[in-house]
């Protein structure tokens, strides 16, 4: 519930500090933030991998209640961490910088800022980086109050940044690079302070077992290779697409991210207090439950994605138009796909954070890994070949399909998915639920026919309430409804 909080607080507040920063950068500058932060983001894909592997093996321990082997983890990814920062400076400052100066299409007078956004931006993934530990530690002991009140306070920072950006007459690209590196920062202090009075793990101490080193390395070093991947095709495709079609494209691709990142972090919220309870049955052994939990994290996962994402589904041109008053060309197109991105990304999700319990990462990083490096490769043919920016996201979404199908048939052989199961319980009732939307949406949108902003809001509401009593009385169990209802009732009279 507080992640939910969390997130209802942190999309409002994004989605408006978005606008501002639109609005007073410029559809250009914004697109050289993109496209140049986001080619720094490619650069740090090691930290990714890691933290996968640091929330494996603490929660793993924990469930072992082994408090000391979860204190050698905490210290040994520090002592890693320092040595990846270093790689990733000397690469950024390297060859990110001559990549940046000879193959990015920025136009000549923001050549100079961006410059600045660059090492500004490899400062800030480098901070990101070090909270790895101590956000996994949260999130292991499921402390997700604390977890959602810093991710509330920098959101807030976020805007208060943007809104600085009025105040400033120039050099407002550099400046918002320079205060996004400062509060990221803030944030990492915020939980170093936390941890370290809180958590008697959270403590740094020698390591002399060299396994705890190599374990942390072997799965990290696998899935290094598939989220290496998974960072090379979006920010790859963000620099091809640069490389094509401009900043112009690279604003509306931003635009549509921002949308498909406020919805990826309602999936997020259920995802993160499911990946400590999934890995910590299958250190037990207990399969059974987990192939349940397993199946709940799907249909859960979908029935948030589907409230929050059908909704602008219907209603993609409006949205953007309320929202940002001026929208790029492809915009709406950009956001109606990452979207259909998003669905498919509710079902992956639980997969990957699965094969993480089972430990072997090695086939399936880099047999996924393959798919999405296809994906980049494919874009740059079809671009050279003249076809629309669109194909971008289209060949994304043949990507993730084929790592679904991939991901279903490897833990079905480790004996950790039930197919049957899961197209009995999770996929009919989810298609039920999906026909049923698209066929009332489109009465709906039939109805209420004009452009004012009370016609968008009603039919807004009435696709919201649409795909939630469908949910409801689809979806949920009767024996869930009465649970939820009960609970609901507890938390309104928690005396009676």
């Amino acid at each position: 519930m507080m992640l939910f909080i969390r997130t209802g607080i942190t999309v409002i507040v994004s989605l408006f500090t978005s606008r501002i920063v639109l609005q007073q950068l410029g559809v250009s500058d914004f697109g050289v933030y993109n496209v140049v932060g986001g080619f720094v983001a490619l650069m740090a894909f090691i930290q990714t991998s890691f933290i996968h592997g640091i929330q494996r093996f603490i929660n793993f321990f924990k469930a072992k209640e082994d408090d000391d082997a979860v204190i050698e983890v905490f210290s040994a990814s520090l002592l890693i961490l320092f040595v990846l920062s270093a790689i990733i400076i000397l690469f950024g400052e390297t060859v990110g910088m001559w990549f940046l100066d000879n193959y990015f299409n920025i136009p000549y007078q923001s050549m100079s800022d961006a410059r600045w956004v660059f090492h500004f931006s490899l400062l800030a993934s480098i901070i990101s980086l070090f909270q790895t530990p101590f956000t996994s530690t949260i999130i292991a002991n499921e402390d997700m109050q604390v977890y959602a009140y810093v991710s509330i306070v920098e959101v807030a920072m976020k805007l208060l940044i943007a809104y600085s950006l009025c105040l400033a007459t120039d050099d407002r690209l550099m400046l918002y690079a320079v205060l996004i590196c400062g509060s990221s920062m803030f944030i990492l202090l915020c939980y170093i302070a936390y941890c370290r009075k809180k958590y008697r793990t959270c403590q740094i101490r020698r390591v002399r077992n060299t396994q705890i080193y190599k374990d942390l390395l072997s799965f990290s070093g696998w899935s290094f290779v598939g989220s290496s991947a998974n960072i090379f095709s979006v920010q790859g495709v963000n620099i091809i697409l640069n490389i094509f079609f401009g900043t112009v494209v690279n604003a509306a691709r931003g635009i549509a991210v921002q949308i498909s990142s406020q919805l990826d972090n309602l999936i997020n919220n259920i995802q993160v207090a499911m990946n400590p309870q999934l890995i910590q049955l299958y250190s037990t052994g207990r399969i059974s439950q987990m192939r349940e939990l397993l199946n709940d994290n799907f249909k859960w996962n979908f029935f948030m994605m589907w409230v929050a994402g059908f909704p602008i589904l219907f209603n993609t041109k409006d949205v953007l138009w309320y929202w940002l008053g001026e929208v790029p060309e492809y915009t709406i197109v950009f956001t109606q796909l990452v979207i259909f991105r998003c669905f498919l990304k509710v079902f992956e999700r639980p997969l990957i954070t699965s094969q993480m319990a089972h430990g072997r990462m090695k086939f399936p990083s880099i047999i996924t890994g393959g798919f999405l490096i296809l994906e980049v490769f494919f874009a740059w043919v079809l671009f050279k070949n003249g076809y629309p920016p669109y194909w971008a996201f289209v060949l994304d979404l043949f990507a993730i399909v084929a790592c679904i199908v991939y991901d279903v048939v490897y833990l079905k052989i480790k004996g950790v998915f039930s197919i049957r199961s899961v197209f009995r319980s999770v996929l009919l009732p989810c298609l039920v639920i999906v026909l049923l939307c698209m066929v009332a949406g489109t009465g709906v949108s039939y109805i209420l026919i004009g452009q004012s902003f009370w016609i968008f809001a009603a039919r807004l509401i009435m696709d919201l309430i649409i795909a939630a009593v469908s949910i409801w009385f689809i979806g949920i169990s009767k024996c869930q409804r009465q649970m939820l209802i009960a609970q609901l009732a507890i938390r309104i009279h928690p005396h009676n």
